[in-house]
């Protein structure tokens, strides 16, 4: 009797375990359809994705996507982005079963980019309407084809507030970003550089032209290291320029934040894309010399390589040719003497080439995808016997561990190569020659033995140090960085990401011997030689986590927290010496050390962690409070901690129902 009983139990329970777990069921949906812009025109590469989920794919060449989803039954929210287009979302509800819908959407122009999708954290994304701050994009399409291999070059002229100057005029001459004006008098007032959620250093060592400071010169030689990331390897860049900055970075953004984020793989079969360029640079703007064919003085001799020679003689204190100007209590001479002008530009400035090629394949499934790259580019210089360099590899992939769980990493290798002159405001400068002695002088006259003659006495012929002069530097940089991702229920998004960014860049000068008399010894003209190096390496490691939901259906509440550490450790060595010997080009080759030798390591570890709160008030109102504290072991131990806090207001005013009814048909 039991036995039965229990049997007739298990039937009866059998309807009710069935509708208790088809709750629970799995639906497999696929999705298509087709992304097309107001003109009818495919949308290439548009990004789907299921709201509050790591499911997504990209838009192919025609617009077309196809979806699989392995869901519980149950109701979401398919959005359809991309860059400068409005963001469209679409409730769509999944069955249980096996099932097929088919979606197209047309995606409007968004001239104000406020449905785009920002990063105001390593890892955490918003909305560009829900801040409070300014943001400025600069996408891959505005990337293309600015015949600029230099990051900083490209930022010029794209971000509102951002003032871009170049440094030098070597090939690999670094650029200073100033998004809030100088911040220090002799501090960095550089933004902070992210790529790929990983902070990035883009100082200026100074490895070459160490003799620079023997005339009480502050010379940063050569390029910003900014210089070894490829501009085809970037999707996106975004930039905050104010004070929000720091209340998210820490005290290490307060002069602004540069977001880099590089190419990742698409969805679909491999797809190989290949560019290359090639330039022309020449000298974009001649100064006016002087063409005047006499001179006023008493010359000492026809060659003009005498003191009373030196400089263009306007006073006379013995009779004899004069040395220098009125107030040294000579009368003014109004002889003058026929000579020969020379533009000095004709020979230092030169024509030159340069080339940039970029491949790389791209592809992948719903479960991963990567993307491979290697590029190469060569810059002539306009003065002759300069050049820049670079090889570089990049591979990225990401992987889907499971339905809540995603897997990315990326590692990016160059190798950069440059050979320098002297720049900047420095004696030993071919220009800065050129703008200071009279124009009188054959830079390319030569003595019996085919070696270059004197100019103004006490001067360099620039010739020479154009001709004979060595300076080269070589940087080896390596970036590397790992993120998780976690989707563990709606609206919670969890993200790890780790990374380092380490380089070597070592730099040698040599200066041979001056084949001619009477330059001052501040030039070194028994010969000068120095080697340095300088070594970099920093890890940075965050923990982010954000929470979205609706409190009501006019109040959304999105929480954000972060904790973020980071450990750098740097190393600096140098060499000089002169009274070089002959037929040796490195330090061995110097008779006298005049400097000492110079070792400096530096080693700071910096934490800080923040909360921020956002309410959106019917998606047109948005309210945000955050605070940040940073600690690191630079600061003093009575101020181990700084705390920033933000808060902001935006409203979108375009989006209210009073606008859409009275002005939504003539004003957008």
């Amino acid at each position: 009797m039991k036995r039965y009983f229990v049997k007739g139990l298990r039937v009866a329970l059998l309807p009710v375990l069935v509708l208790a777990l088809s709750g629970f069921a799995m639906a497999q949906t696929t999705l298509t359809g087709r992304v097309t812009d107001e003109t009818g025109q495919p949308v290439s590469y548009a990004s789907v994705t299921i709201k509050g989920t790591e499911i997504g794919t990209t838009t192919d060449l025609n617009g077309s996507y196809t979806l699989q989803l392995d869901l519980r039954a149950g109701r979401y929210v398919l959005m359809i982005s991309s860059v400068g287009l409005k963001t469209v979302d679409k409730p769509i509800q999944i069955e249980s079963g096996t099932t097929s819908m088919a979606n197209d959407f047309v995606l409007s122009e968004d001239i104000l980019g406020l449905t785009d999708v920002v990063v105001t954290g390593s890892a955490v994304s918003t909305a560009r309407k829900e801040l409070g701050n300014s943001i400025s994009t600069v996408n891959s399409k505005q990337l293309q084809n600015t015949a600029s291999p230099n990051l900083s070059g490209i930022l010029n002229g794209r971000i509102m507030g951002a003032q871009v100057t170049q440094n030098s005029g070597d090939p690999s001459g670094g650029f200073s970003v100033r998004l809030r004006g100088v911040g220090s008098i002799f501090g960095s007032s550089e933004p902070l550089y992210i790529v790929d959620g990983v902070i990035v250093d883009n100082s200026s060592a100074n490895v070459v032209n160490l003799n620079a400071d023997a005339q009480g010169s502050r010379i940063q030689a050569g390029s910003n290291r900014i210089v070894d990331i490829n501009p085809a390897d970037i999707e996106k860049i975004e930039v905050i320029n104010g004070p929000a900055a720091a209340a998210i970075y820490g005290s290490r953004a307060s002069n602004g934040v540069v977001q880099i984020f590089t190419k990742k793989g698409k969805s679909g079969k491999p797809q190989v894309s290949l560019t290359t360029s090639v330039q022309h640079n020449s000298l974009r703007k001649r100064l006016d010399l002087n063409e005047y064919p006499f001179r006023f003085g008493i010359p000492s001799g026809p060659a003009l390589f005498t003191a009373g020679d030196r400089l263009t003689t306007i006073a006379n204190l013995t009779g004899q040719a004069g040395t220098g100007p009125a107030a040294l209590g000579g009368r003014l001479i109004e002889q003058k003497y026929p000579v020969s002008r020379y533009d000095y530009q004709d020979q230092i400035f030169s024509n030159s080439v340069g080339t940039d090629n970029h491949l790389s394949v791209t592809g992948g499934n719903d479960f991963g995808n990567y993307y491979l790259s290697t590029n190469y580019t060569y810059n002539g210089g306009i003065i002759t016997n300069t050049n820049f360099q670079r090889y570089g590899l990049k591979a990225r992939a990401d992987a889907k561990l499971s339905k809540w769980a995603r897997l990315a990493g990326g590692v990016m290798y160059t190798n950069s190569q440059s050979k320098d002159l002297p720049n900047g405001n420095n004696f030993f400068s071919p220009i800065s020659t050129m703008n200071i002695i009279d124009n009188v002088w054959d830079i390319e006259a030569r003595d019996a033995a085919g070696n270059l003659q004197n100019v103004e006495l006490v001067r360099m012929n620039p010739n020479s140090v154009i001709e004979t002069y060595d300076i080269r530097q070589q940087t080896n940089r390596t970036l590397a960085d790992a993120r998780l991702t976690l989707t563990p229920f709606k609206g919670l998004s969890v993200n790890l990401v780790s990374g380092f960014d380490t380089y070597a860049q070592e730099g040698t000068t040599l200066q041979p011997r001056v084949p001619y008399t009477g330059v001052s010894a501040a030039f070194f003209p028994d010969g000068y030689v120095s080697a340095a190096k300088f070594n970099y390496f920093q890890w940075t490691g965050d923990a982010n986590a954000s929470y979205k939901f609706d409190i009501t259906s006019a109040i959304q509440s999105t929480t954000t927290a972060g904790y973020s550490a980071q450990y750098i450790r740097t190393g600096f060595q140098s060499q000089e010496g002169r009274d070089l010997l002959p037929f040796v080009s490195t330090v061995s080759a110097a008779q006298n050390f005049f400097t000492t030798p110079v070792d400096r390591r530096s080693e700071q570890s910096i934490f800080g962690y923040f909360l921020q709160q956002t309410f959106g008030f019917y998606d047109q109102l948005f309210v945000t409070l955050a605070g940040r504290f940073d600690g690191s072991s630079a600061f003093g131990p009575d101020a181990q901690n700084i705390f920033y806090p933000k808060a902001s207001v935006s409203y979108n005013i375009g989006s209210s129902e009073w606008w859409q009814n009275n002005l939504g048909n003539a004003l957008n």
